[in-house]
């Protein structure tokens, strides 16, 4: 259920959009998810109707890879999720066989939001990559829920595979929406690593636990990397059962990503937390001598309880620090120079906060600005990098 209200903000105002060149990191951040943005090279999060749903929303990939869907998937425009059933012949697939952005077996991280509908109990591909990878659930015999996850990565022969798990200790119930992230990278050595991640939360995600079926390093000689890095076609499957396309899987996907790099657990963690992508300049000094700014920041789930800043403006020897909580998060924010979405600065949504009535004197101020997220109204806030902003009234 949506705890946050989304609108397409239109604000009519002579708003220049800045980045900041040099952001100043405090206290012990994650990596910005910000950053992760030249990396993502694939990404599907279903919003819009079926034709817009479909369509890869990556803004750095070398091609585009829209996806295929069969017959009887169920697209939802008012949550922007598809559900593949547990029906014969119902799954997606990326529709160009042959990209530039899927076929690099080297380095990759694969990254999903779904949850299990229970009408499958048996093996389930979430995602797979021809033989090479695999996301799948297996039919766990020791609970009734099957909630371990295990990937398949590197594979090459019978033994020249990886397969990390999800613990057994993390439980998914049947609704709950879950999130995964497959590691997978070979070194120059040709020392080849994967590991699995699952939260049920996205943003506090437990690494892949050691069992005795469970290899997650493995050395590919030369032979092993040429076959790996010559294929040059990859068919990529959502929501196949076993490797096959006979029997749909039951699951219904929130968000499909893919980095052409092997994130670290922070990247991981940081990507559903806000991240500040730019601020704004309202120049008012002609009407009552004053300026505005607005700050704006991602956020990639309607799942958290509230979603702010928190900022610190320092002007002279003065400083004043203050907390402010958005009541409603936006698809794009318009300008005069033009309309910004969310999507083109990497995230789901925007938040935004406006500082108004800033003395045209006022001088040089530095701004830190920390966007945060809760998952409920008791807990502790989630942090996104800060960030240290300064502008000069006079200067603008």
């Amino acid at each position: 259920m949506k705890k946050l209200l989304c609108f397409t903000l239109s604000l009519l105002m002579l708003l220049a959009l800045h980045i900041p060149a040099a952001a100043t990191e405090t206290g012990d951040p994650v990596t910005s998810s910000a950053n992760l943005n030249d990396s993502l090279v694939s990404w599907w999060n279903f919003e819009g109707d079926k034709a817009t749903a479909v369509l890869d929303k990556a803004t750095n990939g070398t091609v585009a890879d829209p996806l295929t869907a069969t017959s009887k998937n169920t697209f939802d425009e008012a949550t922007g999720t598809v559900t593949v059933p547990a029906t014969k012949g119902q799954y997606l697939r990326v529709a160009n066989k042959s990209t530039a952005d899927l076929t690099n077996p080297s380095s990759m991280t694969v990254y999903l939001k779904a949850k299990y509908t229970g009408t499958n109990t048996d093996f389930a591909d979430l995602i797979a990559f021809n033989n090479l990878y695999r996301i799948y659930k297996l039919k766990d015999s020791t609970s009734s829920d099957g909630a371990v996850f295990e990937a398949c990565a590197f594979y090459t022969s019978g033994s020249n595979r990886m397969r990390p798990q999800t613990p057994k200790s993390v439980v998914i119930a049947e609704d709950q929406w879950f999130y995964l992230a497959l590691t997978m990278e070979i070194d120059e050595a040709g020392t080849a690593t994967a590991a699995l991640y699952i939260s049920t939360d996205g943003v506090n995600y437990i690494k892949n636990e050691t069992y005795a079926t469970t290899v997650t390093s493995l050395t590919l000689d030369e032979t092993a990397i040429a076959t790996l890095k010559g294929y040059t076609e990859t068919n990529v499957y959502i929501g196949k059962k076993d490797g096959n396309q006979d029997v749909g899987i039951g699951y219904t996907f929130d968000d499909i990503r893919i980095y052409n790099k092997a994130l670290t657990a922070d990247e991981i963690e940081s990507i559903n937390m806000p991240t500040c992508v730019g601020y704004q300049v309202k120049d008012d000094t002609e009407t009552d001598g004053s300026f505005s700014l607005r700050f704006l920041a991602t956020v990639n789930s309607l799942d958290f309880a509230e979603v702010g800043f928190e900022i610190t403006a320092a002007y002279g020897s003065d400083s004043k620090p203050f907390t402010k909580s958005c009541k409603y998060v936006y698809q794009s924010v318009n300008a005069a120079n033009g309309s910004v979405t969310a999507e083109s600065k990497g995230g789901d949504y925007l938040i935004a906060l406006a500082i108004t009535g800033i003395p045209e004197d006022v001088g040089e101020v530095t701004y830190t600005v920390k966007p945060f997220a809760k998952t409920s109204a008791e807990a502790t806030p989630i942090y996104g990098d800060a960030v240290t902003v300064v502008h000069n009234i006079a200067a603008s």
